[in-house]
């Protein structure tokens, strides 16, 4: 129940009847003021055209009381958070998951530490991050446009052997063995594959992983549209396969690296081509004095000594066909740096020369630590200098040695004119004395 309700035309608030009350006198109040003053009573009678339900609700809440009787009252069963009831609602059972559920691969502890983002906010930011990116796009900005029929035409090299693996975080196994659930059931993984068309160009479109067959490194996927799986199944090679949780940007670093290896690839072979057919008989030979001093350095070994008859002349002619391919290189790499825009050599795509080895740090050759000290006392037991023997021979060198440069051995004295046999004879027995 609540407050007393007024209408318009039946009844009139306490405020307005003293009002009125006072019409006649002449300390009553103007009109405006009791119009002013009027306040307003809210009411649970939402007809306040009816004048019975009005006055029924102004007079309070009634004096019977209602008691209902033990088996009027309905008997509710107790509930708990393991059942809820025959009465109560439960909540709808939980979808299955169509594919596996993965998440991307994050270097992060388990346990937060200060300073640090927790683990799950990691894991979800660089989910979205991948989510965000576009491989096309990616791939369009770094030169690889697979939309386009003509690009990689021209190229005759297959590119999965040029794929380098170490862009990659899990190996094939991996990614497969990532759709088993906690009941060894096997959910498809969410990927992107490279899908060629009729004329030659290719599109990423969504597919779904099953399997890997380690003997032809491809996957078996089959096609996504529209949330709807086809029933074909088709081999993508690793190149042409991206996951979901997998990082869009690394990947298309991988396809350029494979790309640039390859093209590397193809024009080292039409240059050792090049060279190879080039014409070598207006190349001198090598001399005799350098055959004779190859041939001599060749059988300077222990092994090869002891062989009566060595065979050089194949082998000669193998140095003296590797000297004239040299001489060829030297001129058509000069020929080649001057005439750079000619047609057979614009294609040649050469691979960076490797950089010198870097000067070392000190002058002698660094050792590792250690004892020098017990190392050396260790030495001076396995030498032969901790023996009397050993050192009283070297006393007794050393004093001959010290007596022979203290006299003169030859006669250097002559006292008269001889014959070469007498001066010889006389050297003899100055050095026997």
């Amino acid at each position: 129940m609540g407050r007393p309700a007024t209408t318009a035309g039946d009844t009139k608030s306490p405020r307005s009847l003293r009002t009125s009350e006072h019409e006649g006198s002449m300390f009553a109040a103007p009109q405006y003021l009791a119009v002013r003053a009027q306040r307003g009573i809210y009411s649970e009678v939402l007809k306040p055209t009816s004048l019975t339900e009005v006055q029924l609700a102004t007079r309070g809440p009634s004096g019977r009381v209602s008691v209902a009787g033990r088996n009027e009252i309905p008997f509710l069963p107790v509930g708990n958070l393991r059942s809820t009831g025959d009465g109560g609602r439960v909540l709808a059972p939980p979808v299955p998951h169509t594919v596996a559920n993965v998440k991307p691969k994050v270097v992060e502890p388990f346990e937060q530490s200060p300073a640090h983002p927790p683990r799950k906010v990691t894991v979800e930011r660089r989910r979205r991050l991948y989510a965000s990116l576009n491989i096309e796009e990616l791939l369009v900005e770094r030169g690889i446009n697979y939309a386009d029929p003509q690009f990689d035409s021209q190229r005759w090299l297959p590119l999965d052997p040029f794929d380098d693996t170490t862009y990659d975080d899990r190996c094939p196994e991996e990614w497969i063995l990532l759709g088993y659930d906690e009941q060894k059931h096997f959910l498809p993984l969410e990927a992107k594959g490279l899908r060629r068309q009729v004329g030659g160009s290719g599109t990423w479109e969504d597919c779904h992983v099953y399997s890997y067959d380690g003997e032809s490194n491809m996957f078996a996927v089959r096609w996504v549209k529209d949330n709807r799986e086809s029933d074909e199944s088709v081999k993508l090679l690793r190149m042409q396969l991206l996951f979901k949780v997998e990082d869009p940007v690394k990947f298309a670093d991988r396809l350029v690296a494979a790309h640039q290896s390859r093209r590397w690839a193809e024009s080292l072979i039409k240059y050792n081509y090049y060279i190879d057919n080039m014409p070598t008989d207006d190349i001198k030979a090598l001399g005799d004095p350098q055959e004779k001093r190859i041939a001599g350095a060749a059988r300077n070994m222990q092994k090869i000594r002891q062989a009566k008859k060595l065979p050089v002349k194949a082998l000669l002619q193998e140095i003296n066909l590797m000297f004239a391919r040299t001489m060829n290189k030297i001129a058509f790499d000069k020929h080649m740096n001057q005439n750079r825009e000619d047609r057979m050599y614009r294609d040649l795509e050469l691979p960076p020369k490797a950089l010198p080895p870097p000067p070392p740090e000190f002058g002698l050759v660094e050792t590792p630590p250690h004892d020098f000290t017990r190392l050396f006392a260790a030495f001076c037991v396995s030498s032969l200098y901790v023996r009397s023997e050993v050192i009283h021979a070297l006393r007794e060198i050393r004093a001959e040695c010290n007596a022979v440069l203290t006299r003169c051995i030859y006669n250097v004295k002559p006292t008269k004119a001889m014959k070469l046999e007498e001066f010889k004879q006389t050297q003899r027995a100055a050095i026997s004395q």
